[in-house]
C-alpha cells in the first residue's frame, strides 16, 4: 500500500513538472496548431479565473464590504501568471522559427505604442497573428529538434 501511494505521488511531482515546464518555461519550440490551442485555453482559463475570483471574494465578504482590493488583487496575479504564460507560449513558437525570444519584447513594445498612439488594436492583431502563424523552420534550429 505504502508503495503505491509514493509511485502515485511521485507520477504526480511528474506531471506538475511537466506542467509547469510547458507553460512556464520559454525553452523549446511549439508548432502552431499547438501555440494557438495553448494560447487560447492560457487566456480562456486566465479569463474565467479572474471572473470567478472577483464573484466569490464578493460572495464571501457580502455586499456591504468593499471586496474590490482583495479581489482585485487575486485577480491582478492571476492575470500576471496567464501573461507570463502566454509570453512563453509566444516565445517558443519564435524559437519554432527561428528567431529569438527576446523578438517579443518588440512586439510588445509595438502594442504599447500603437496603443498610446491611438492606432486601431486591430492593426497590432494582424500583425502579430501573422507573425505567430508563419511556419517554423524545417528540421532541427537552434533550439531544437522541431515537436
Amino acid at each position: 500500500m505504502e508503495t503505491s501511494k509514493c509511485a502515485s505521488n511521485d507520477r504526480m511531482r511528474a506531471a506538475l513538472s511537466r506542467v509547469s515546464r510547458e507553460l512556464f518555461l520559454t525553452s523549446g519550440r511549439l508548432p502552431r496548431s499547438r501555440w494557438l490551442v495553448r494560447v487560447l485555453a492560457i487566456l480562456g482559463v486566465t479569463w474565467i479565473a479572474c471572473i470567478l475570483s472577483l464573484a466569490i471574494v464578493h460572495a464571501l465578504l457580502g455586499p456591504d464590504v468593499k471586496p474590490h482590493d482583495l479581489a482585485l488583487t487575486i485577480a491582478a496575479w492571476l492575470g500576471i501568471i496567464g501573461f507570463w504564460s502566454f509570453v512563453a507560449q509566444c516565445a517558443k513558437r519564435l524559437h519554432d522559427q527561428d528567431h529569438r525570444g527576446w523578438w517579443l519584447i518588440g512586439i510588445l513594445a509595438f502594442a504599447v505604442l500603437s496603443s498610446m498612439a491611438g492606432v486601431v488594436s486591430l492593426l497590432f492583431w494582424g500583425i502579430f497573428l501573422f507573425w505567430m502563424l508563419r511556419s517554423g523552420t524545417e528540421g532541427p534550429n537552434r533550439f531544437g529538434p522541431p515537436v
